[in-house]
């Protein structure tokens, strides 16, 4: 299978970040990626032209590649300092696309029906049904990103939102699958201005529908529209079309399982998906089986690490009250939350018709 693509100029901005915040070196940012990109990200931060990146697309691996380099070599507020960085210069496809919409809301919705342009990987999805406005994101498990990836990308719905909007910004909450320090915490919420939760089940930002509807200052239909139809004659491989119905899934397991949704949302028919999938090695039920498998994994781990660090506090604090006392080994705990295992939620969640299909293909990907 041909390996995935994102938006170039994503690495190359993302690139140019690192070296000016001098995270990772020029000669790190051409080992990961090449020479050109590398020469790109030079004449990006310099002001010079590189339109010829707009519409050209690179292996997620470099992306994936510069994360994890400046995971290693940044802080852990790296994510959230990298996602504050506005640089109209380095705006793609998708970018002009959206600050033409009518408000925020459309605008993250074409975001979100959209991403492949940019990145397959960022899974979005959105909820308007009740009286507040609730994107949820997260990468897939085990495609690599770190966690100051996530960072980014989440706190960059706020910086470019309040960029297109001309105004702030105010959420009403933030909650974010990782654990911070105290410090860290502070800095998080300080930075959104807004009750921030970690160590939760999912990545989650709410705005008020009040401000999500509220008008953009360039809201253009025709230019709009204009983007749209350039945006689709984007030459993405065959191989894209993975992404392509990954970001579906992403988006709502529970309507994109079938089939015919994602027909109908890619607008082609369900030979011609069957025929694009078998060229890239693959079916439609196997995307969707190792789709819900990585996002089962990904929420089981997030519960153990969740378990791990509740559990670590609490035996030291023992250890501290009985010093002179050989206390008995505690175990770290087995058993899992209500939630967690709940099979309602479950089931919900990776998008299965009834519990006992979840449990059937749990204990297939248990015996794997």
């Amino acid at each position: 299978m041909d390996q995935q693509s994102v938006a170039a100029i994503a690495v190359v901005d993302l690139a140019r970040i690192l070296m000016r915040l001098q995270v990772l070196t020029a000669q790190q940012v051409e080992a990961v990626c090449d020479a050109s990109v590398l020469a790109d990200a030079r004449a990006l931060a310099t002001g010079q032209d590189i339109s010829h990146r707009m519409m050209q697309r690179l292996p997620e691996t470099m992306l994936i590649g510069l994360w994890q380099h400046a995971a290693v070599h940044g802080s852990s507020r790296l994510g959230w300092q990298i996602g504050q960085d506005i640089n109209p210069a380095a705006q793609g496809m998708l970018a002009h696309w959206i600050r033409h919409s009518q408000t925020l809301k459309q605008a993250f919705f074409t975001y979100r029906d959209n991403i492949a342009l940019l990145n397959a990987s960022e899974g979005w999805q959105v909820d308007d049904s009740g009286d507040d406005y609730r994107m949820t994101f997260h990468y897939p498990a085990l495609k690599g990103y770190p966690d100051i990836a996530v960072q980014r990308s989440l706190v960059s719905i706020k910086t470019w939102g309040e960029f297109f909007s001309g105004r702030s910004l105010q959420l009403q909450s933030v909650s974010l699958c990782q654990s911070a320090s105290q410090a860290d915490q502070a800095f998080v919420a300080a930075l959104f201005q807004c009750p921030v939760y970690f160590s939760q089940d999912s990545n989650r930002l709410i705005l008020s529908n009040e401000q999500a509807s509220a008008p953009l200052p360039q809201a253009n239909d025709f230019m709009a529209q204009m983007l749209a139809r350039q945006a689709a004659e984007i030459p993405l491989q065959d191989g894209d079309i993975v992404q392509q119905v990954e970001a579906l899934f992403g988006r709502s397991l529970a309507e994109f399982s079938a089939i015919e949704s994602v027909c109908q949302a890619l607008n082609t028919s369900r030979s011609t998906l069957f025929r694009q999938l078998k060229a890239q090695g693959t079916s439609f039920s196997q995307l969707l089986d190792q789709f819900r498998h990585r996002l089962w994994l990904q929420h089981t781990q997030q519960f153990k690490t969740q378990q791990l660090q509740t559990w670590q506090p609490e035996t030291q604090q023992r250890q501290k009250q009985s010093p002179q006392k050989q206390l008995p080994q505690k175990q770290p705990p087995q058993s899992s939350s209500p939630r967690q295992e709940n099979s309602a939620f479950l089931t919900e969640l990776l998008g299965f018709s009834d519990p006992s299909s979840f449990y059937k293909a749990r204990k297939r990907w248990l015996d794997q």
